[in-house]
């Protein structure tokens, strides 16, 4: 079986013969592309130049991925260039920036020290040891949500600064993607159907809370409205504890619950063994202080 870059230059070198007829005289780039938390092998495909080509991305890390399993490199690369073909036919014929691409800026949360190069190419601001980035919103279903980030170079094209960047993303991520704050209790019967003699072992006086979005996804970066946080801890009448552990979900527990170390240690040893690379955000406690009404670093 070939290493990773055995198979990342066949991949360069073979790509194009598996795809139908009408790219063969199409460029393949290979570029080092930084995403959350890693950086990616990705494959593009290009004209000769003359015209305009938006092309879709695939990342040589994931086919390998897929030929890890199965050992069988001319079905890989069948299947890749099908992916390509397939997501080439889903592109829009015109792409227009214009007042309507302000309605689809959101913003996600990531580790500030995790992504320093990705942080190079992009608007952002720091919050906690975090990082606000944007992304265009183009397509939200029941299988998930496809989106951009924002890079140095579209914010140029759009003609914006990171202030309006933040201004529009703070508008529209609460209306796009919904926030929610469940009990542990409701997660466990409601949302993942679970009997409810399985969540009877959840104590309702030590209860956890998870903030998220409406679909599960990139819901983390409702810690950034206050009023979600005043709420909740007005409620229980406590200050609160965030472990912001996914770039998916947060959980907030009441300050009676347990000490900040505790905290910190659960936090540590899920954000090693239970959180995918990508899906990772901070291995941080959180303190909201509802007097103060602000979130600091607890430990």
């Amino acid at each position: 079986m070939m290493n990773y870059n055995e198979f990342k230059e066949i991949v360069t070198m073979n790509f194009l013969d598996y795809m139908p007829d009408k790219y063969q005289k199409m460029k393949l780039r290979v570029n080092s592309v930084n995403k959350i938390n890693k950086t990616l092998d990705a494959i593009t495909l290009h004209n000769d130049g003359k015209s305009r080509c938006i092309s879709p991305t695939l990342y040589i890390n994931d086919i390998y991925d897929v030929y890890v399993k199965t050992g069988d490199i001319s079905a890989v690369l069948r299947e890749a260039a099908e992916t390509m073909d397939i997501a080439f036919g889903s592109i829009p014929t015109n792409i227009n920036i214009d007042f309507n691409a302000r309605e689809n800026i959101i913003f996600q949360l990531i580790n500030t020290e995790q992504n320093k190069k990705l942080l190079n190419d992009v608007p952002h601001r720091e919050f906690l040891d975090l990082s606000i980035i944007y992304r265009m919103v183009i397509k939200i279903d029941e299988y998930g949500m496809r989106s951009a980030v924002i890079s140095n170079d579209i914010v140029q094209e759009f003609g914006m600064d990171e202030t309006e960047l933040y201004n529009c993303a703070i508008e529209n991520t609460k209306r796009i993607l919904k926030p929610t704050v469940t009990s542990m209790y409701d997660m466990i019967v409601k949302r993942l159907k679970m009997p409810a003699e399985i969540a009877d072992v959840v104590d309702p006086d030590n209860m956890m809370w998870v903030i998220s979005s409406k679909y599960l996804f990139d819901g983390a970066g409702f810690i950034i409205y206050e009023d979600i946080l005043h709420e909740l801890a007005e409620m229980l009448g406590t200050d609160l504890y965030i472990l912001p552990s996914s770039i998916h979900e947060c959980l907030a527990v009441s300050t009676n619950m347990a000490e900040p170390h505790e905290l910190e240690d659960m936090v540590k040893e899920v954000y090693l063994d239970g959180i995918e690379l990508e899906e990772r955000l901070s291995n941080k406690v959180y303190l909201y202080d509802r007097t103060l009404r602000k979130l600091t670093i607890a430990i």
